[in-house]
């Protein structure tokens, strides 16, 4: 190993430890959001559709 190497070496685990938590916050975000915008989604519909709705009002003009 050059001296540079060794420089770094006790760097490397801590890193990839937070870079995991990071892929994992991330993922947990983005499923999230997910879930949200299909929560969203059910919503309008309970509600009766709401832009739906106007486009076919729009469609008989």
């Amino acid at each position: 190993m050059s001296p540079e190497e060794m420089e770094f070496q006790p760097f490397i685990a801590p890193l990839t430890e937070l870079l995991d938590i990071y892929r994992h916050e991330q993922k947990a975000r983005k499923n999230q959001e997910k879930k949200d915008k299909t929560a969203d989604c059910e919503e309008q519909e309970e509600l009766g559709g709401g832009e739906t709705d106007m486009h076919r009002g729009w469609a008989l003009f």
